[in-house]
């Protein structure tokens, strides 16, 4: 398998970010932004993943061919243990088990920084995202319903979730659900 190298995103990987994203913000329901995505927004959303919630490129060969990101789900202090992810790949290098990689990376970094939730928010039809969840151990936990307007048509979203403390000691309260 070629050598990907999976690292932190900086501020100067922004318009390759930029140039990633806008396939799917244009083309596809993997994203329901619909207005391309600029070069100085995505600085800004850089500048703001750092810490707790950090953003990584994927390069291949020098080039940068994927990023993905770790989000806050909600700002109340109760959810600060629960994150989002994001993973998105370049047209020409999906399909080769980098999308695995960095979805596993970044279920890693969960774990380091103390998280124990990873929420992921997956237009319903799109089965290669839902497999590639699915195969990290992600399951699904619930769908709404015509929720997103792209394409001048109604999109449904299914929540995916991953545990990262299943089957881990945890103190008797947290067992409880």
């Amino acid at each position: 398998m070629p050598d990907l190298l999976i690292s932190p995103a900086r501020l100067a990987d922004a318009a390759d970010i930029v140039r990633i994203y806008n396939v799917s913000v244009l083309q596809t329901v993997a994203t329901f932004q619909t207005r391309a995505d600029t070069v100085e927004r995505r600085r800004a959303w850089l500048r703001a993943h750092v810490g707790a919630h950090p953003a990584f490129v994927a390069r291949l060969a020098g080039r940068v061919v994927g990023w993905c990101s770790l989000s806050a789900y909600a700002r109340n202090e109760a959810w600060s243990h629960t994150v989002e992810d994001s993973v998105y790949l370049d047209a020409a290098a999906q399909g080769r088990g980098f999308g695995k990689r960095m979805l596993r990376h970044l279920l890693g970094e969960a774990a380091s920084l103390g998280h124990r939730i990873v929420l992921a928010r997956i237009e319903a039809g799109h089965a290669a995202s839902i497999g590639l969840h699915a195969r990290l151990g992600f399951v699904e936990t619930g769908r709404l319903l015509r929720v997103g307007w792209k394409f001048g048509r109604w999109h449904d979203v299914a929540y995916m979730q991953h545990d990262l403390m299943e089957g881990r000691d945890l103190p008797p309260r947290d067992r409880m659900r």
